[in-house]
């Protein structure tokens, strides 16, 4: 679409496309903490646990390219319309990645929910190694930051707002996620068929150790376990990971093996059709101040502005003024969240 236009009068239409996905995966993100979630989704479970994992490796390419490094208000104002559109697209990037890790660590635990516990846990452990993953995200603490005036940020429910005494005291949601699917992971019955902890992986794990504080445990009790086992790594006993069967037999030759298609099959359809597809998208986005682009805009901003959406947008939402607890959304630009009128 920028091919066709490489200077957007505005950049509403694209962002809006961008903001959906944002908005279906909190969706799921929500759905899937049951089972019930999970196994409604079971014939596709294996293509959204690889679009999750590829999430969260793009989470890490985020932070190592400096999106941590907060911009000033300076910068901003001197950014041109497509800058602030990719400012956008990796703001959206970074919010759909820490959503997907509580994805990750949900389609972990129902694995054998969803009727492929094999498939999913080859992806898991041997196709995309996700324990190293989350170990490196552990030591990222991709939840926090040091903003331009140098004060501590925390990210909640798609925002950076200032951490209350609360939230220092407490586990952040994000860590609490990445340490319980980390816990699922290794103490997973199928561990032992599909994942060898040679001497590099063990090294990562034992760096958590310095993590895994008194204080988180008591926060997150079934933590003690994932402990216990990292104190065995240290001394190089695997022994536990070896004898924790639980009458999960070695699956030895898989026959058949389910593979994410839906990525794939879609890029093959549209593979020759992508700039007519462009220009078809680029027309229904196009936001030129007339009558009729602005109820477009109109409709789609009451999309996500219904008091359902409203509702389940701000669970977690803290005033942008003093950082309390948030119930009332600006009625002008629709992101900012205040305790107050």
């Amino acid at each position: 679409m920028l091919k066709l236009e490489p200077v957007p009068e505005s950049t509403f239409g694209i962002y809006m496309i961008l903001y959906h996905e944002a908005a279906a995966v909190g969706l799921l993100e929500t759905v899937l903490f049951h089972e019930d979630g999970v196994e409604c989704i079971s014939e596709v479970a294996i293509d959204l646990l690889q679009y999750a994992v590829e999430q969260l490796t793009t989470l890490i390419v985020l932070i190592n390219n400096g999106y941590m490094k907060p911009m000033s208000v300076k910068e901003m104002e001197c950014e041109t319309v497509i800058d602030e559109l990719e400012r956008q697209k990796r703001d959206l990037q970074f919010d759909i990645s820490m959503r997907c890790i509580s994805i990750v660590r949900y389609l972990a635990e129902h694995m054998e929910v969803s009727g492929l516990g094999a498939c999913s846990a080859t992806n898991l452990y041997k196709t995309n190694d996700v324990p190293s993953i989350l170990c490196h995200l552990l030591q990222l603490e991709p939840w926090r930051r040091i903003n331009d005036k140098g004060d501590l940020q925390v990210f909640n429910y798609g925002r950076w707002s200032r951490p209350s005494t609360e939230d220092l005291t407490r586990m952040h949601r994000s860590e609490a996620q990445l340490w319980l699917c980390l816990r699922q992971l290794l103490l997973e019955p199928r561990l032992q068929h599909y994942y060898v902890i040679d001497e590099c992986r063990r090294t990562s794990f034992c760096r958590l150790q310095a993590k895994m504080t008194d204080e988180k445990i008591d926060q997150i009790p079934p933590l003690g376990e994932l402990k216990h086992l990292l104190c065995q790594m240290a001394i190089g006993d695997y022994s536990s990971l070896h004898n924790r069967g639980n009458g999960v037999k070695n699956p030895g030759c898989a026959v058949i093996e389910v593979v994410p298609q839906i990525k794939e099959a879609f890029l093959r359809g549209v593979h020759k059709r992508r700039k007519a597809l462009a220009a078809a998208q680029l027309e229904r986005c196009h936001v030129d101040g007339s009558e009729e682009s602005r109820r477009s805009a109109r409709r789609l901003l009451d999309s996500y502005a219904s008091e359902a959406a409203l509702a389940m947008d701000g669970g977690g939402a803290r005033c942008a003024r003093c950082g309390d607890r948030a119930a009332k959304k600006c009625s002008r630009c629709k992101t900012e969240w205040y305790c107050g009128r």
